[in-house]
Formats: structure tokens, sequence, C-alpha cells
């Protein structure tokens, strides 16, 4: 059933006649409106409490905006700003930090999370995300990835997420250009001595103060075999006869050797003094070809020895 009801407007209030429609409308329109927005209000207000229910306090922030605002009822409001405060400190906030194989921080790199962006440049700022499990992956400006999986908890705030990128590789330093055909090696240092010359006058010379020290232990047997020999000799009596003849015999083989010894420890003895003394020394060069040499030969015979001297000057 319709009522249509009309009226007539007194004749003083034509000029006022958009005034008073306006206010009409103004009376009628608020009621519509607030009823709307009280379903809002409650809408958000269950939403939000299902998403805390599910521990998910990211995605319920939102819906508790829409239910503390000043159209929404005085008890809804008073519920939601109790839960908003609440679900804040159940938000995760994680850290995003990047570096190389040196350990020097980077700041151009991306992250996506769960293959969504997540941020285009690491500045340092916490950034809120979802409790749960989830994959991060760092990319620096070269396009190399980096995947961290994580497990973030609820309420947890300020975990670092370290994207550890390898160093990069050492730049390869070239290698030397080969010597072409036509080059020669450099001359040696004049102020140098030879290495040949140098080493030659060493190897003398340790040849020398060998040859000397077999000499003395040669002299040094000759020595003692001579005092053996001596005291073999003793026992026989003074007309030449002996209690034994094993004794002349001892007495003949120390004699000998002994002689063996003084004569060959002698010889090596000078021939070691000669090489030491004649010598030339660590500052000069190898003697040329032609140039003034010495050449030492030791002899050796059963009752003498000697030594033999030659070369050219």
């Amino acid at each position: 059933m319709k009522v249509h009801i009309e009226f007539e407007l007194p004749k003083w209030s034509e000029k006022m006649r958009p005034a008073i429609l306006c206010s009409l409308a103004l009376v009628m329109l608020p009621a519509s409106a607030l009823a709307d927005d009280k379903q809002a209000c409650l809408d958000a207000a269950d939403k939000a409490q299902t998403l805390r229910q599910q521990h998910k306090p990211l995605a319920a922030r939102e819906p508790l905006r829409a239910c503390v605002r000043d159209v929404c009822p005085t008890a809804i409001v008073k519920d939601c700003t109790t839960w908003f405060d609440e679900n804040a400190g159940l938000i995760p906030t994680l850290q995003l930090v990047a570096k190389d194989g040196r350990g020097n921080e980077l700041v151009d790199v991306r992250v996506s999370m769960d293959g969504l962006p997540l941020t285009q440049k690491l500045d340092g700022k916490m950034v809120d995300v979802e409790v749960g499990e989830h994959v991060f992956v760092f990319e620096n400006a070269e396009g190399t990835k980096v995947e961290r999986r994580i497990t973030v908890h609820e309420g947890q705030k300020g975990q670092q997420i370290l994207g550890d990128f390898p160093a990069p590789p050492e730049p390869v330093k070239p290698s030397p250009a080969p010597p072409t055909p036509n080059s020669t090696a450099p001359a040696p240092d004049a102020a140098t001595p030879a290495a040949d010359a140098s080493g030659g006058t060493s190897t003398m010379k340790y040849v020398g103060y060998g040859a000397a020290g077999l000499g003395v232990v040669g002299l040094g047997l000759g020595t003692v075999f001579g005092v053996m020999s001596i005291g073999d000799k003793g026992k026989c009596a003074s007309d030449g006869t002996c209690p034994a003849q094993s004794n002349i015999d001892d007495a003949k083989s120390h004699a000998t050797i002994s002689t063996i010894g003084f004569v060959a420890g002698g010889v090596l003895a000078a021939g070691g003094v000669a090489l030491i003394v004649f010598a030339p020394s660590s500052a000069s060069s190898a003697p040329a070809q032609g140039s003034a040499g010495l050449r030492i030969t030791p002899i050796v015979a059963q009752r003498c020895g000697g030594i033999s001297l030659g070369g050219r000057w």
C-alpha cells in the first residue's frame, strides 16, 4: 500500500523552498547511512577476531583499524581499541641485512618473500611480516641470488635475516709477455761477481779444509803407531833378540803404518794448506781461459811421499 501526501507551502516560504528541502534530506538520510556504518563496523570486528584466532596478526590489523572509527558504535570502538593494542604486540618484525664475502654490508639489494616483492632496497628499517614459515630471496645488483628459509614466530621483534653473498672472484693478473726471439738476456752487473767464480772459490777452500783435516788425522795415526812400534822394540834386548817373533812382526807393522801415516798426513796437510792459501778470493772473478793457474797433486809411496806442484803463470 502506497500513501501519497500532498501539502502546500505558505507563500512566505517560496524563497526558502531549497533550504527546506535540504533540511528534510539531511534528516532522512543519516538513518540509512548510520545503519550501513554500524554493520561495516560489526563485520570488521568479527573478521579481526577470526584472523587473530588463526594467528594472523598482520592480516587482522586492517579490520581492527576499520572498527575503531568514530562512526562505529561506542561499544565496538572500545573492544576494537583493546584488540588493536594487543594485536600490535603480536605482529613480528624483521631486519633484513645483506653482506658480501668480505663482510661488507650491502644496500642495493632487492628482497622478495614467498615470491612477492618485499623491498627494493635495504634501508635498515624494520619490516612487518606474517607469522609462519617464509622463503626470502636476496638479489644483488649483479643478479646473484641468495635464498633463506625462516620460520617467523608470533610476537618476535627485530629478528635479523642475513643474505650472505659469496666474495667476488679475484681479478686475474695478466701473465708476462713471452720474450721475443731477438731478445737477449740482460748483461750481468759488473759489480756482482760471477756465480761460478764465487762457487769455485768456495769449493777450493772447502777441499783445502778437508785435506788439511785428513792430514792432521794421518799425522795423529803416525804418531800413535810410532809410539806403539817403539814400545814393541822396548820388549827386545839391546842385542836385538826378542822374547817372541811376534814382537818383531808387531814392531815392523806398527812402524810401517806410522810411516805411511806421517807421509800421507804430511802430504794432505800441506796440500790442504796450499789450496786454502792459493785459492782466489770471493771478490775476484773466475780465471779466464789461458790465465795463471795452480795444480797440486799428492804423491804417496811405501817409504816416501810428497806433493807435485804444476801450473802456468
